[in-house]
């Protein structure tokens, strides 16, 4: 039997070129078809291959945030400059390839506009939260944290931890609280404030790997504390508990679920 036999057809990759310098994804201004040309093309899709480069206009450092869900199919950063991609709760997916840079910035946060202060525990682990690794190195991590009152209870340390179970539905520690993957220097609780809540920051001597899309648990924990000298943590109000959907973990030791407000930094090198 003979004939001729026709390949579905596949549109190929676009190619979208960020131009402007510092602002938002979804802001097709910031989108040009051509290295150093015109914005106003569509913002990427999972077909849709990304190019950050020298005429993307971080000659001077600056910051592009995702904010909204972004997709793209190959991730190509070349900027010959530090500068930022901020994550503001929602997640970069590459499809492909990624040929990323040292000197990149990456920063996965979560709203602080609307939040409350919750009891946390005082025993050996604070609430942890869960979050999507974007192939950096954890670098450092923020919390808004105070205490109930102005008092030393020991060091406070931020540790990242595996994560099972289905993300932002019942995310849970994978395994032992001691099995952590990496844990902070430790940051004294004599400087936490007793109001407001301040950005508290914990950081890495040793940065961790993480690997891109894969979700995990950053949890904070402090040995010393009683009924009436604890952490308060800050948590999103803006529409329940949680308020994003994959950003809290079940219960640790008898914690409740709570969306916390915090931000993940990594960096490549």
């Amino acid at each position: 039997m003979s004939g001729v036999f026709y390949a579905p057809y596949v549109a190929p990759a676009v190619g979208r070129y960020w131009i402007g310098g510092t602002g938002n994804w979804s802001d097709t201004t910031h989108w040009s078809a051509t290295t150093g040309g015109s914005g106003g093309e569509s913002v990427p899709t999972a077909t849709d291959d990304v190019y950050i480069n020298r005429d993307s206009g971080f000659s001077s450092g600056g910051t592009l945030t995702v904010d909204a869900a972004a997709n793209c199919k190959n991730f190509s950063s070349a900027v010959r400059n530090n500068y930022t991609i901020f994550g503001k709760g929602d997640h970069l997916t590459i499809a492909g390839i990624s040929d990323i840079e040292s000197g990149l910035t990456f920063i996965e946060g979560y709203d602080e506009t609307h939040y409350d202060t919750v009891k946390a525990n005082y025993g050996n682990n604070i609430t942890g939260q869960s979050f999507k690794g974007n192939g950096s190195y954890l670098t450092t991590c923020t919390f808004y944290l105070a205490m109930t009152y102005v008092w030393d209870i020991g060091l406070c340390y931020a540790r990242l931890y595996k994560h099972t179970g289905t993300y932002g539905v019942d995310g849970k520690i994978d395994g032992e609280l001691t099995g952590y993957l990496a844990q902070s220097n430790g940051v004294s609780t004599a400087g936490f404030p007793k109001t407001p809540q301040t950005l508290t920051t914990f950081t890495f001597a040793t940065p961790y790997k993480m690997n891109h899309g894969v979700p995990y648990i950053i949890a904070l924990t402090c040995a010393g504390g009683s009924s009436t000298y604890y952490i308060k943590f800050g948590v999103d109000t803006l529409s329940g508990s949680p308020g994003y959907s994959g950003n809290f973990v079940n219960e640790i030791e008898g914690n409740p679920v709570l969306d916390g407000i915090f931000y993940v930094n990594g960096t490549t090198v």
